[in-house]
């Protein structure tokens, strides 16, 4: 069982490996972007390379300019402030969520991503 799960580590790790691989080099790519803030280095550093979450003022133009190369960019949590109205939260109560909410974008970084 232990050789098992050490081999499944293994390959977690290898993948992890991979999605760092393709995160770095959208990162090269984007920094040419002024459009784009990318994430603090050190907070990459420690990310497990699975999405690259930016942020944009332009963020629906740079979605669909992507779209027309073939790449699905991601609205995550778009729809943060509508679900947390379920629980009682009110517009105001998060400044910086509601504003980030409407300026996030994230890059793929699944390891098969061509760029």
């Amino acid at each position: 069982v232990l050789r098992i799960f050490c081999n499944e580590c293994e390959k977690v790790a290898e993948l992890v490996g991979k999605h760092k691989i393709v995160q770095q080099q959208w990162i090269e790519a984007l920094e040419k972007d002024q459009r784009i803030k990318l994430p603090n280095r050190v907070l990459l550093n420690m990310s497990n390379g699975f999405m690259l979450p930016t942020l944009s003022e332009d963020r629906d133009a740079i979605i669909d300019e992507y779209k027309k190369k073939g790449i699905e960019l991601g609205r995550h949590f778009s729809q943060s402030i509508a679900w947390a109205k379920e629980f009682a939260y009110r517009d105001g109560d998060c400044p910086n969520a509601e504003k980030i909410r409407e300026q996030i974008v994230v890059f793929p970084t699944y390891y098969k991503t061509m760029l």
